[in-house]
């Protein structure tokens, strides 16, 4: 392709770096890892990596297989990668994602250049749902598939709903961002084409904290493929490649804007402006608010547990109290009594496990400036980055795979978001 120096790419799945961001004690109890064999703080994935093969290399073959075989499985499944069309749905520029796979190049992209590389030039068409009975075919009126026009996968059934393609999604942002300095640097799809989503750069607007901590500055686009999410657009400080992010707060705008999807091309286009506009905004605001937590004295014990307190099931005052009074408060016989007892009791251990995680990051030597707000505010935000937070689900096949979705917009999300707005009313 022109203009566009493909520095690397790979496409097999089971090439991918496992090792890298295994750091959540849950996932790796899950794939057999003993002690010995968990991440060390502080410990980047080369030397992570020449550790564990002198340590797997000891243990008995089909041990070995299998704890490997389980990691390489977790890290594909928190990946959530797109290979349905045998090549991986990915393309970055720059430094490449945590788990290596995908297309990468050296120089920013365009959109055609992103939907091609990124196998992102698909559509998505409404077929009328129709069933074979006794007397042939009939038509489920009123009733429509999801279909990937190159797989044929099925994303959802829908009544009234208009597919929003990936190039009337993002086809028009090209001149736009060149308005800002800004450039794509990440596009990729997801779970089979389900999510799909681009990561713009925004080079005015990245700034240093401290003349230490860098900030860049990156707006995301997704165009969801399934009934009930809208496309949006959201500024982060950290580049969402399948890692947890953290979205600016715009005031009023807490969880970026809707761009509305009409027929009329020049609407689309005001959309993304005014969406850089608020991201441009934002980040001013951002970079100011950083400013503010850095001169702002603060601890770290009392801060995260009001954090903690808006986001799980026990406060502080319950843990306190302790699981038997909180039990005997609601029950109303020795069964119910041991119930409740067993649930806040996990409840209060969890918060203790959390607690006890995110002062190791307050400790941890890659956090300056302790002390301040700022480093409490990033004792929250590398605990969520690492390690689950809040209610588990029970489905573990489900919690993985979607790990990257959550970080966009889910708990770990909420969790950051909390501890940003009370870091400022401090």
């Amino acid at each position: 392709m022109s203009n566009v120096n493909i520095i690397s790419e790979q496409h097999d799945i089971n090439q991918i770096n496992w090792v890298a961001g295994l750091s959540d004690p849950g996932e790796m109890i899950g794939c057999g890892m003993y002690q010995e064999l968990r991440r060390h703080d502080n410990e980047q994935d080369a030397e992570y990596q020449t550790r564990l093969n002198v340590l797997l290399y000891n243990l008995p073959d089909e041990h070995r297989n299998r704890i490997e075989t389980a990691m390489r499985a977790a890290a594909i499944r928190r990946a959530g990668l797109d290979t349905s069309t045998g090549r991986v749905g990915l393309v970055t520029t720059g430094k490449l994602p945590w788990h290596g796979l995908g297309v990468n190049v050296e120089s920013a992209l365009k959109w055609s250049q992103a939907a091609e590389l990124g196998r992102l030039n698909w559509h998505v068409n409404k077929r009328e749902l129709k069933y074979t009975g006794p007397r042939g075919d009939f038509a489920v009126s009123g009733n429509f598939a999801l279909v990937r026009s190159d797989t044929g996968k099925v994303f959802d059934v829908v009544k009234d709903y208009k597919p929003i393609q990936n190039a009337e999604a993002f086809g028009f942002l090209d001149d736009v961002l060149q308005q800002h300095g800004a450039h794509y640097e990440v596009a990729g799809s997801i779970f089979g084409g389900e999510q799909i989503f681009l990561v713009v750069k925004m080079p005015r607007q990245s700034f240093n904290v401290d003349g230490k901590d860098q900030q860049d500055a990156y707006v995301v686009f997704t165009n969801p493929h399934v009934c009930g999410k809208s496309a949006k657009c959201f500024a982060t400080s950290v580049r969402p490649e399948c890692a947890n992010t953290l979205r600016v707060a715009l005031a009023g705008m807490n969880h970026g804007i809707s761009i509305r999807h009409t027929g009329n091309i020049k609407q689309k286009i005001q959309d993304a402006q005014r969406a850089l506009g608020l991201a441009v905004t934002g980040f001013d605001q951002y970079r100011e608010a950083c400013e503010t937590m850095v001169s702002t004295p603060a601890a770290i014990l009392p801060y995260a547990n009001s954090v903690l307190d808006e986001v799980l099931e026990v406060s502080m005052t319950d843990v306190l109290l302790g699981a038997d009074a909180l039990a005997a408060a609601i029950s109303t016989t020795d069964k119910e009594h041991q119930a409740n007892f067993a649930t806040f009791s996990k409840q209060i251990e969890r918060r203790g496990e959390i607690i006890v995680d995110i002062l190791d990051c307050y400790d941890s030597d890659h956090n300056a400036k302790r002390g301040t707000m700022w480093s409490c505010f990033n004792a929250i935000t590398d605990h969520v980055d690492h390690n689950r937070i809040g209610k588990q689900s029970k489905d573990v096949e489900t919690r993985l795979s979607r790990r990257f979705e959550t970080a966009l917009f889910g708990k770990g999300d909420v969790l950051k978001q909390v501890a940003f707005r009370l870091a400022l009313a401090n």
